[in-house]
């Protein structure tokens, strides 16, 4: 066969091969992309596990699909306030949160504009237990934790804080079931990090560091917010009921490569040279 014969039979191969890998990826993209209609009975649904309206708005189908065939039962839900002050980060109830924020005359679509020595800002917490059913309705022995936080008005300070939930140890997590989101708003738009990968765990918890913006694009980053979770089962047949606890370590000066320390209702940081931490929010559930 002459060189020019076998050019000529090998390009229509290579064309075909081509085409089949450039439409193998595209239907992937495709697949990834897929949107996400929301009706009444699935958004209901997902309320089960926890998720805002805000959240659901913002949710990649992947992540969606990560919940087909599942439904959930929400059995406890806790919500904290919190200032952040020069004595560390004060608990308020809902009431006196709301309306010392309205009396500041700040909420979480503005930027706070204080001195860089200042530290500042109001945050919430919220902390939810869904137990996991099947396609049948048949409770797989899962149980969903859930931590969501929420800036009302910007922090002075934004660099890397953490995010965690802790629980008791003779509770075992779920394998691949951890996942983080942090969603900010600027002058473009609704912008989001997905985290697949804790930056800390072990048998008492889960934690993932949350980048908080300070720069944005036709405007300053606003409305700081995200949440985490994963799933636990039993350890052994007795163990009926098991306590959470949500945290939020909020760094105000320090480098982000600092190192999370996990116990059973606490965590601690290590390398940071100044963090106020939230007081825990905490849940007993039942499995």
């Amino acid at each position: 066969m002459s060189f020019l014969r076998f050019i000529r039979n090998f390009i229509p191969i290579l064309t075909f091969g081509f085409c089949v890998i450039l439409l193998s990826s595209n239907h992937a993209s495709a697949a990834s992309n897929e949107k996400i209609y929301w009706n009444k009975s699935e958004k209901e649904r997902f309320y089960e596990f926890g998720f805002t309206d805000d959240e659901l708005a913002n949710m990649t189908y992947d992540e969606y699909k990560k919940f087909k065939d599942l439904s959930g039962k929400l059995e406890n839900k806790v919500t904290k306030y919190y200032k952040v002050t020069k004595l560390g980060m004060i608990e308020y109830d809902e009431e006196t949160a709301v309306a010392e924020i309205r009396k500041e005359g700040k909420f979480k679509t503005e930027n706070i504009n204080v001195a860089a020595t200042a530290d500042s800002g109001w945050i919430k917490l919220t902390l939810t237990s869904t137990k996991i059913y099947d396609s049948y309705g048949r409770y797989t022995g899962e149980v969903q934790l859930k931590n969501s936080f929420q800036w009302l008005t910007s922090p002075t300070w934004k660099l890397v804080d953490t995010l965690a939930i802790s629980h008791s140890t003779h509770v075992l997590q779920i394998p691949g079931t951890a996942f983080a989101k942090y969603l900010w708003d600027d002058g473009v738009g609704t912008h989001s990090d997905n985290l697949y990968y804790p930056d800390a765990q072990n048998s008492s918890g889960i934690a993932f560091k949350i980048d908080i913006r300070g720069i944005g694009t036709n405007a300053p980053p606003t409305n700081h917010r995200g949440y985490m979770y994963f799933n636990v089962k039993k350890s052994t047949p007795n163990n009926n009921e098991a306590n959470a606890y949500g945290h939020y370590s909020h760094v105000y000066f320090g480098v982000s490569s600092y190192s999370i320390n996990i116990y059973t209702g606490n965590i601690s940081i290590s390398g940071a040279q100044q963090v106020k931490e939230a007081k825990d929010v905490s849940i007993l559930f039942s499995l």
